[in-house]
């Protein structure tokens, strides 16, 4: 008997809901357990994968983006999905508004 791992069970119900989800059929392989293994491992989780799977989707749909960005590779690349993230978060906490100011940073010199 094979004792469970929760990493892993969490990683094989992400890629189940990643694949319904998207219509992907992507069978289970120890390349996507690992890969989906690094993402958990860096503190991502299900709504997160949601949010930026959306977004994604609307900038596939508003032609900034290529369809590709929308596969589980791309998704679960972890600097990019990173950085998708924090533009949510970014949009949603109103901070890409055009005309916000923005402070100066601590080492620039006095004008």
């Amino acid at each position: 008997m094979n004792p469970t791992n929760p990493m892993e069970d969490r990683a094989k119900a992400l890629h189940g809901w990643f694949c319904q989800a998207t219509g992907q059929t992507l069978p289970w392989t120890t390349v996507w357990n690992f890969r989906w293994e690094v993402w958990l491992a860096a503190g991502f989780n299900g709504p997160q994968l949601r949010s930026v799977l959306l977004y994604r989707r609307r900038q596939v749909y508003e032609g900034k983006r290529h369809a590709r960005s929308m596969t589980l590779l791309n998704l679960l690349e972890v600097e990019s999905f990173q950085a998708d993230l924090g533009l949510i978060q970014m949009r949603r906490a109103g901070k890409l508004d055009v005309d916000a100011k923005i402070s100066q940073p601590p080492d620039a010199k006095p004008i």
